[in-house]
């Protein structure tokens, strides 16, 4: 029986990356692009049977920019670059997340400085291919608790709320390989 405190992603994850550290440092997987791997996530995404995994991989550890890749079983990996930000300590590193149907890319500083941020792309397979569905941003300033900012759009109701005021979201999910910046719907840009 495996005790619970170990969560299956984090087993699957050891399991993935045991070889490597005992085979030395010939083996199979150079250290620098282990050192990297920021997160890992298993699940069957596209419902086909097989495990899929998406991993954030940091390129460089004095770079604040951390890429995602999907491996999609049967199919082309699949690149996001600069996919979530990433800090050098606890409470700023990016996380992938579980969620209904797909998985969370979230970033964030809960760390350092009075002003503290979440933000999190939700990632689904709809029509034969990963989508974000949802994005979401939050922001509080510690020395002043009047100062919160919250924005969340659903791209799959075509509905968003900023600081609890509805608007519409437009267009529909967006393609993985096609998200950016520019696609954070302008609400919740500005603020």
């Amino acid at each position: 029986m495996i005790p619970r405190k170990y969560t299956w992603t984090s087993l699957i994850t050891f399991a993935l990356l045991l070889p490597a550290a005992l085979a030395g440092p010939d083996s199979w997987m150079p250290e620098q692009m282990l050192r990297g791997v920021v997160a890992v996530l298993t699940d069957d995404w596209n419902g086909d049977g097989w495990v899929d995994r998406a991993v954030l991989w940091q390129p460089s550890f004095d770079d604040d920019v951390v890429n995602l890749y999907v491996f999609l079983s049967g199919e082309k990996p699949l690149v996001l670059a600069g996919a979530a930000w990433s800090g050098q300590m606890w409470g700023t590193y990016p996380s992938l997340l579980q969620s209904q149907g797909g998985f969370e890319v979230v970033s964030g500083n809960d760390a350092i400085g009075r002003n503290r941020w979440r933000e999190s792309l939700t990632v689904a397979y709809l029509k034969g291919r990963l989508h974000v569905v949802a994005y979401r941003y939050q922001s509080r300033d510690t020395l002043d608790p009047q100062n919160e900012f919250e924005c969340v759009a659903d791209f799959n109701t075509g509905r968003g709320r900023r600081n609890g005021t509805a608007f519409a979201v437009v267009p529909g999910p967006v393609p993985l390989e096609k998200w950016s910046a520019t696609s954070i719907p302008a609400p919740c840009r500005a603020r």
